[in-house]
């Protein structure tokens, strides 16, 4: 009996052991899982902010100058943001969209595409804070440039913050992140972002063709402890 005893009670701390490693693993991977979509600031390459760029530089396919390189890295990050995994999006009642500049064509797409949410970032004042990403399917995009005007803004895609109110489940949306052409244009037009460890946002418009490339900060935004968005225009 004794031996059975010592038997049994070996086998409890071997499957004891085992239960433990595999909940610390699983805890590890939940974590780790959750920390993929989890952003910390500052939000944005850093390159955008740290690189001195001129306002328009000239550059060839045979040679890149170090500006473009930079410039063409400095896309790259943007790009790869919409390649996690989507998360969970909160219940919204009604949204409102902040328009700067050109963004009130964006009100078109939104009634047709939802979009993905990608990150969750911190709170910013009394608001949940997520990055959803808009992709235009090509059909709908060829659809559109069919019919454009040579002045109408053909977006490929967007990424927009959504201030999300937990208490009213209303939310306020900031386009920060945008593609666009015109039609029969040989440059590509975007918007691309900086947030800073404190919060503040800064967004830059960037032209692309095949030879020249130009960038330049736009827009300085913060919101306060009330929830108000303040944006300032900027000839930077």
């Amino acid at each position: 009996m004794k031996i059975r005893n010592k038997y049994y009670i070996i086998t409890i701390l071997v499957f004891t052991t085992i239960l433990n490693s595999a909940g610390q693993k699983r805890e590890q991977s939940d974590s780790s899982i959750k920390r993929v979509n989890v952003v910390n600031l500052p939000f944005g390459d850093t390159l955008l902010v740290t690189h001195k760029f001129p306002r328009v530089w000239e550059f060839s396919e045979n040679h890149k100058t170090k500006n473009q390189k930079t410039f063409e890295k400095i896309n790259d990050y943007y790009i790869r943001l919409k390649t996690v995994k989507s998360i969970a999006s909160p219940i919204i009642k009604q949204a409102n969209r902040i328009a700067i500049d050109k963004d009130r064509s964006l009100n078109f797409y939104d009634q047709h595409f939802k979009g993905v949410f990608k990150y969750q970032l911190p709170n910013f004042g009394p608001y949940q804070v997520y990055y959803r990403y808009v992709e235009i399917p090509l059909p709908f995009y060829y659809q559109l440039e069919d019919s454009a005007t040579t002045q109408q803004e053909l977006f490929t895609y967007y990424g927009d913050l959504i201030f999300y109110d937990a208490r009213t489940k209303n939310a306020s949306i900031l386009n920060i992140y945008q593609s666009y052409t015109h039609r029969d244009a040989v440059v590509t037009i975007e918007r691309i972002f900086y947030i800073g460890k404190n919060q503040k946002i800064q967004l830059f418009k960037t032209v692309s063709g095949e030879s020249t490339s130009a960038i330049k900060l736009t827009h300085k935004i913060q919101i306060d402890d009330n929830g108000k968005f303040l944006i300032t225009p900027t000839d930077n």
